[in-house]
């Protein structure tokens, strides 16, 4: 009777576990366990979709025939998709299509502007190149976006957001403008035109491409700056009259916001490319710029004051050569900001993320207060503890040398960001105003585009200066989705023989391994029973 009532239980015990795998297998259960939640949606971005007035399609165009590594992500990426709607799934709809399936949808796919891509697919024998499709389209308020290349799931929210801020963009007034005057650096398309004192590669593909045409002001002549502008950008050493100050002032007091990305110096450095890399000619006049005394009294009535000087960073020197068995690779003149050093805010929500920057070509600043007393002042780049400088006329060497005297031996501030109610006259202060300074208009160079910098141009300084505007526009959510960076160890995909071994040890092995174990010990107990 015993051995009948175990057997019951076993047999309950084995019903219990088949019926409950049956139950668990409907639900579907999702875990970001990654450092920055890259898998997961920011809560401006569900907050966002939550909030949607108008409806939103999205046409997801996937090819099923991938090479078995690429099966991973694309079940992710789909399962982004269907996150995204369930945000909010009366306004967000997603279907999904397989253009390898029919010549129809091929043709749809490229009529809708999706460019395939061109995948390497390998065999134990050969290598061969596969066409696939890996894009959305979006169709929001009667505009539509293209995303062809949208399979990472880490940069997919920043991609979706990206795209539904230009289409709501093409609908609104723009709010940035770009300031062309004399001294400005300019921004050829690149190619040829690109130069050290050009930023065209970060204004043609990524101020653009995130914000739109912005506008383009010279305050010199005057012009009248329309009341929907809500952030300057200025980069290089602007030789500004009376009339731009006095435009910059009033700008200022209706709580414009400002970024100033600014030089105190001149020099004239020929860069040189050879099979080792890049390098500099050396024995260089440098001097204060032809546009530094034009604007060094304006940021100083904003409580920030430049150095006419150079700094030097022989602890951080950035390399300029592929070749690192090379002597004098090292160029002190081109400085690494390590947020693990101590060169980025700590606890900012400009630097959260960011963990390294390349700074060519940097000046110090200095913080006044005592005029501005309504301001909040914050450092968000230093320099090292220890750094040498040169300051106003002095010749570049290839063996620098410096006098005691042109040593610091404590961080010098060169990015400031600066917010509250300015004060530009005796008795008027600003609407609430943000001001960001940063020494060094190379930051954004097109010389930093060259494939041995390109890197950390794109994924740090581009990405800690698109942050900047967003901070200055209030588009603090952009920010969060940009966070998101590309796992650096690609997942990998089970082979069938792996997926039948684990479904064996899942499904077979564990409960047999139990019901083994409570078989012996009912064996067990009954044969202490019986003796």
């Amino acid at each position: 009777m015993k051995l009948t009532e175990s057997k019951i239980s076993v047999s309950q015990f084995i019903l219990f576990f088949i019926l409950s795998n049956l139950f668990v297998q409907e639900f579907s259960f999702r875990i970001d366990i990654s450092s920055t939640e890259r898998l997961t949606l920011s809560s401006s971005t569900k907050s966002r979709l939550y909030n949607l007035n108008k409806p939103i399609s999205i046409e997801a165009y996937y090819s099923s025939d991938l090479p078995i590594e690429y099966s991973v992500r694309l079940e992710l990426i789909k399962e982004f998709l269907l996150e995204l709607k369930k945000q909010n799934k009366d306004m967000i709809a997603v279907s999904f299509y397989d253009p390898g399936t029919s010549p129809e949808l091929r043709d749809r796919a490229l009529k809708l502007g999706l460019l395939p891509n061109e995948i390497q697919k390998s065999s134990e024998t050969s290598k061969s190149f596969q066409e696939v499709f890996m894009g959305i389209v979006i169709k929001f308020d009667n505009q539509v976006e293209v995303i062809s290349d949208f399979f990472f799931v880490e940069e997919a929210e920043s991609q979706f957001v990206r795209s539904l801020r230009r289409m709501e963009q093409k609908l609104k007034m723009q709010k940035i403008a770009v300031i062309r005057d004399p001294g400005c650096f300019e921004t050829p398309l690149p190619g040829n035109g690109s130069a050290i004192n050009t930023w065209g590669v970060f204004y043609h593909q990524a101020l653009i491409t995130e914000y739109g045409q912005p506008f383009e002001i010279s305050l010199n002549e005057g012009t009248p700056v329309p009341s929907e502008i809500k952030l300057f950008l200025v980069v290089g050493s602007p030789e500004w009259n009376l009339i731009a100050k006095q435009t910059i002032n009033d700008f200022v007091l209706r709580g414009g916001r400002i970024i100033f990305l600014l030089n105190p110096l001149s020099f004239q450095i020929t860069p040189v490319r050879n099979e080792e890399g890049l390098a500099f000619d050396s024995e260089k006049l440098v001097y204060p710029s032809s546009g530094y005394s034009h604007w060094d009294d304006l940021l100083k009535n904003f409580g920030m004051d430049f150095g006419p000087n150079l700094l030097f960073d022989f602890e951080h020197p950035v390399s300029l050569v592929r070749n690192e068995r090379s002597q004098n690779h090292d160029y002190a003149l081109w400085h690494y900001f390590l947020k693990s050093e101590g060169n980025l805010h700590q606890n900012h929500e400009l630097t959260n993320t960011i963990n390294l920057l390349i700074m060519p070509w940097v000046s110090s600043l200095k913080i006044d207060k005592s005029n501005q007393k309504e301001v909040q002042y914050d450092v968000i780049l230093s320099t090292a503890r220890q750094i040498w400088k040169k300051e106003n006329v002095f010749k570049l060497a290839r063996e620098q040398t410096f006098k005691d005297t042109e040593i610091e031996r404590n961080r010098i501030p060169v990015g400031v960001l600066g917010e509250g109610k300015f004060k530009l006259t005796n008795e008027s202060l600003s609407e609430n105003s943000k001001i960001f300074v940063l020494s060094s208009p190379f930051f954004i160079s097109d010389i930093l585009s060259l494939p041995e910098f390109r890197s950390i141009f794109r994924d740090s300084n581009v990405s800690f200066l698109l942050n900047v505007i967003d901070y200055m526009l209030d588009d603090k959510e952009f920010i969060l989705s940009r966070e998101k960076k590309l796992a650096v160890i690609p997942l990998k995909s089970f082979s069938s023989s792996e997926r039948n071994i684990y479904s064996f040890f899942n499904t077979l092995f564990i409960p047999f391994l139990l019901i083994l174990y409570a078989v012996r010990r009912i064996q067990l107990r009954y044969s202490g029973n019986t003796r």
